[in-house]
């Protein structure tokens, strides 16, 4: 890798969400930072669950960060069923 290249994960700038007010988009945006239980559904009754430091939101899909293993999941917006946010003074992890 040439040492000038930036490491930094990137998300597309997008389109505001004027649009998605008090839609799902909306409320995970306004709650970027935050560390959060993701629960996607996969197939038709099994569930799991990611979770991380949300740090980007778009129209199809979020971005969690795993600071323990300082990784990007990109994930699906539309298998979401459940979303867990955390109080930050509250975390212990």
């Amino acid at each position: 890798m040439d040492n000038n290249q930036s490491t930094e994960f990137t998300v597309p700038s997008g389109m505001g969400f004027d649009a998605y007010q008090g839609s799902i988009q909306q409320i995970l945006k306004d709650n970027v930072g935050q560390y959060v239980d993701v629960e996607f559904l996969i197939g038709t009754n099994g569930l799991t669950i990611r979770s991380g430091i949300l740090y980007a939101v778009g129209v199809s899909y979020i971005v969690l960060f795993d600071r323990k293993n300082n990784r990007y999941t990109i994930c699906d917006l539309y298998s979401i069923k459940f979303v867990t946010i955390y109080d930050p003074s509250r975390r212990t992890n």
